[in-house]
């Protein structure tokens, strides 16, 4: 899978991944916002798959353009958003006690 996401983006190129990413990220949003109204679980599932397969390639292109670690610099964001989250869910648990 990941020589076929490398391949793609030699020969389709880095413009045309990130094009095509932001038009993935654009369908998903869609079906998440239409679901589960008019987007069936399988739809939104659907969406899901070639995001992160566009994500996979963007990534890469990513790679190839930085001598950075994206991968590491991915864990410490992600790191940093948990850490939000957690507050978040802390405040909201907290609010809940004190009424």
């Amino acid at each position: 899978m990941m020589r076929t996401y490398q391949r793609a983006v030699r020969i389709l190129g880095a413009k045309d991944r990130i094009k095509k990413a932001i038009e993935e990220l654009t369908e998903l949003s869609l079906s998440l916002q239409h679901y589960p109204n008019k987007t069936t679980l399988k739809q939104v599932v659907g969406e899901i798959a070639d995001t992160e397969g566009m994500l996979t390639q963007i990534k890469i292109v990513l790679n190839e353009e930085t001598d950075m670690d994206i991968e590491e610099m991915i864990r410490e964001a992600r790191a940093e958003d948990l850490e939000l989250l957690n507050k978040a869910i802390k405040h909201k648990t907290d609010k809940r006690r004190n009424r």
